[in-house]
């Protein structure tokens, strides 16, 4: 079985966009990615001949956002369908303190408010949400804690039980924000053992807890006044 991820990061996204100075102007001028490269290319697929322009925005690890504009009117209009505007259909970027602090001075610098931004607390991140010239929704996640989530299971292995009940994630990032009434432990987030009475996805018979304290499921955070 192989166990080397064969990709080894991120190298671009590609995204159509109907105005490609208005897309310059916003990660450049506003976000402050800088334009890393600009190709205008002239290229034959599916029998046919494209002519478009294709530039990149870096990130800091030398990966890219990079967007196309076609010359012709009906090719731009062949692909360059619309993005949907969902909350649940967009780019997240890990940031920094600083980092986010400072995107969202941007941000505001640019007039941009409600709904065009957002900040959004998670609970195990704090995620600041804008949308770009073309309706695509940027997140730049700060994370509460640089320690790295445990794995809940062994790659190519199926999700363990604890972990299907979650909804196919594993429960240590099912997180709770607040604390709660009725809640024990840290009341951060559900894990294998779960130490909160309100648990969503605990099982309440004592034979089933006994059980799933024994999944392959390990939290990242110590687990306290278990129950």
């Amino acid at each position: 079985m192989m166990t080397r991820i064969l990709a080894n990061r991120l190298h671009h996204t590609a995204y159509v966009t109907k105005d490609l100075e208005a897309t310059r102007a916003f990660y450049e001028d506003v976000l402050g990615f800088p334009l890393m490269a600009t190709y205008c290319e002239k290229d034959e697929l599916f029998g046919r001949e494209f002519t478009y322009c294709h530039c990149f925005f870096e990130l800091a690890d030398g990966s890219a956002l990079a967007f196309f504009q076609f010359a012709d009117p009906a090719d731009q209009a062949e692909f360059g369908s619309e993005i949907p505007s969902s909350p649940f259909i967009h780019i997240a970027l890990h940031v920094d303190v600083e980092g986010q602090a400072e995107l969202a001075r941007r941000i505001a610098a640019a007039g941009l408010t409600e709904p065009q931004t957002y900040v959004l607390e998670h609970g195990y991140c704090r995620s600041l949400y804008v949308t770009d010239p073309n309706g695509m929704i940027l997140e730049f996640d700060l994370r509460r804690s640089a320690r790295r989530p445990a794995r809940c299971r062994a790659p190519g292995q199926r999700p363990c039980r604890a972990q299907a009940l979650a909804g196919g994630r594993s429960p240590q990032h099912q997180s709770l924000p607040r604390r709660r009434s009725g809640l024990t432990g840290r009341g951060r987030a559900c894990k294998a053992g779960c130490s909160l009475r309100a648990c969503p996805i605990r099982p309440r018979s004592s034979t089933a807890r006994s059980r799933w304290r024994a999944a392959r499921c390990r939290s990242p955070w110590p687990a306290r006044g278990r129950r």
